[in-house]
């Protein structure tokens, strides 16, 4: 039996010939140029389809100085507030042709640098970035190469614009709820000092105890799901029977210490997570979130990055939080 061959594609000299018409008629054709009248447009794209042609990417880069590639880096896959906001800004971009290089750093922030070269190499077009504190020298160096940046979820020091959540007025229902409950002794898992989202939201929960005149205790999570689990536990350890969380994975590791605890949650214990993930609802009882809105980040990121793309201004957005009420949230 004869080996099969894989079809050959066709070139644009290739549609010319079969259409009768000019290659750079054919190019114009493909490109939608309004000058090429739509029927001989559709012609060329039969053509095109008859043939299986496809379009040179690199050649298109090179000749438009695009690529349609933008470089996404997020600090932990693993962590479903990250996916979300990856998986939003993939559905941002393709909605106006653009795809994403993901790239996640894991728990190794030297690994920012190398990955910044890596995707700079590869001609994307810009970058969409969750930065670290150590992150300041790579990223200066591809914003002196006129590669358009934008950082999400934190802030840098550098002129960039950014998109965030501004975490007190979901924070403020949030405490205010937990703060009338009966018996309740409040608790915070925060996260690390040297992240800006951290920070700020450990802000917001000082000023509005301020506000309400209560004390909230305050254990460091780091973001972690174990690092959460014990600064529950040292709550928990302090009387606290109402804890809000900063971040999701805190959220995760705190309901791991309340379920080992003595009591039930939702009556003997209060929580308020941070993030909004699909499946809080299912849990027994559906977990209250103060929620950032990822979609929301996700698209506002893309929308500023896109602006810079086509030389145009960008600016810094800052989008409210809010607080979702479930069962977990309550003391009986």
């Amino acid at each position: 039996m004869a080996e099969s061959r894989p079809r050959k594609r066709g070139t644009l000299k290739d549609i010319a010939e079969k259409t009768g018409l000019s290659v750079s008629t054919v190019s114009r054709a493909l490109s939608e140029n309004p000058v090429i009248p739509e029927r001989t447009r559709e012609v060329v794209r039969q053509a095109a389809r008859e043939l299986d042609y496809r379009p040179n990417a690199l050649a298109k880069a090179l000749r438009t100085q695009r690529s349609n590639i933008i470089g996404v880096l997020v600090p932990d896959i693993r962590n479903p507030f990250f996916a979300n906001l990856a998986a939003g800004i993939q559905r941002a971009a393709n909605d106006k042709g653009y795809f994403i290089l993901l790239n996640h750093l894991g728990d190794d922030e030297s690994q920012l640098a190398a990955s910044i070269e890596m995707l700079s190499s590869q001609q994307v077009d810009g970058l969409i970035v969750v930065p670290y504190a150590q992150s300041n020298q790579a990223l200066n160096s591809i914003i002196e190469a006129g590669v358009p940046v934008i950082t999400v979820d934190r802030e840098t020091e550098f002129a960039v614009p950014s998109v965030t959540a501004d975490p007190l007025p979901g924070i403020r229902e949030a405490l205010t709820h937990l703060a009338g409950l009966p018996h309740a002794r409040v608790g915070f898992v925060s996260g690390p000092e040297s992240a800006s989202t951290a920070r700020a939201r450990l802000r917001a929960v000082e000023q509005v105890a301020l506000e309400l005149g209560i004390e909230v205790l305050v254990e460091c999570g780091n973001y972690r799901v174990d690092e959460g689990e014990k600064a529950a536990t040292a709550l928990l350890s302090q009387g606290v029977n109402a804890v809000l969380t900063s971040d999701l994975m805190s959220t995760i590791g705190t309901s791991e210490a309340l379920n080992k605890a003595e009591g039930r949650l939702g009556k003997d214990f209060a929580l308020v997570g941070f993030d909004e993930i699909s499946f809080f609802h299912l849990f027994d009882p559906p977990i209250a979130v103060v929620d950032q809105h990822v979609e929301c980040i996700a698209s506002e990121a893309f929308e500023q990055l896109y602006a810079l793309i086509e030389h145009k201004p960008a600016r810094n957005v800052v989008l409210p939080t809010s607080f979702i009420n479930r069962a977990s949230a309550n003391l009986s």
